[in-house]
């Protein structure tokens, strides 16, 4: 039996929230650019500050990156008033955080010169504030930019809605483990009727592609198998000769992922 039609009024919140959605995408020409960008550096600081009692976490630091960033590309630093641009000295983040309600924005002031630490320190006194809905006018307002962070919902890519009057607001997907070829590929030597063509994976681990007469198997850490597993994920590995050019094109799990000089 089918359910019958009915309305439920909007929260305040909720309309709020639509009201200035709708404001941002009517009084400014948004466009979103989406990359992808290896982690690998940033995850390993975290892991060592977390080994040596730190409680760092990738919003954490992900604030620090930004605020150090955004000194440098100041346009992106900036609020729209009226037919003015001002661009601000200071950054005051702004981080979206989801609410039962919907969503809101707390600010942390001052991120450019507060340490990973205090940012810590204000992250976790702001962060719990927002979520029981205890902030206060002030702790909404002075953003400068914005950090929305759907990773931790497995969402890949996604298109934020810039916090007006802000110039920009950024997406953050979520972190993926993937062997990564392309310009890490190197030819590490070449011996009569075999060559070894050495990679490094997210992981850095020594990747290892031997080739004698055209055929290849896979090497991790000397042992050779046909797919390589890591961190409960496994891959299937084919890589194919291109003798005419030289080359190797690789494959993982029937998907083309790029070609390396040998």
């Amino acid at each position: 039996m089918a359910r019958e039609d009915r309305e439920v009024r909007l929260s305040p919140m909720r309309r709020t929230i639509a009201e200035r959605v709708c404001s941002s995408l009517n009084q400014t020409a948004q466009y979103t650019l989406t990359r992808e960008i290896e982690i690998d550096g940033m995850l390993t600081y975290i892991n060592e500050q977390k080994a040596a009692g730190k409680g760092y976490k990738f919003m954490h630091v992900l604030i620090k990156v930004c605020a150090t960033l955004l000194q440098e590309h100041e346009k992106l630093n900036a609020t729209i008033v009226e037919k003015m641009l001002h661009y601000y000295g200071a950054v005051n983040m702004g981080v979206a955080v989801a609410v039962k309600e919907g969503l809101v924005v707390p600010v942390i002031k001052g991120v450019d010169d507060m340490s990973v630490d205090q940012i810590v320190e204000a992250y976790s006194g702001i962060v719990p504030k927002a979520k029981s809905g205890k902030l206060t006018i002030e702790e909404m307002s002075g953003g400068t930019f914005t950090i929305s962070n759907l990773g931790m919902a497995g969402i890949d890519a996604f298109t934020p809605v810039v916090n007006y009057p802000e110039a920009a607001i950024l997406g953050v997907g979520r972190t993926n483990e993937r062997i990564v070829f392309g310009a890490d590929v190197v030819n590490a030597g070449h011996d009569t009727g075999s060559f070894y063509v050495v990679g490094r994976d997210p992981w850095n681990e020594l990747l290892v592609f031997s080739k004698d007469n055209g055929a290849f198997e896979w090497q991790v850490d000397g042992k050779i198998t046909g797919v390589l597993s890591n961190l409960n994920q496994t891959y299937r590995i084919k890589a194919v000769w291109d003798r005419e050019n030289d080359r190797v094109h690789y494959f993982i799990d029937g998907v083309y992922q790029g070609t390396g000089n040998l």
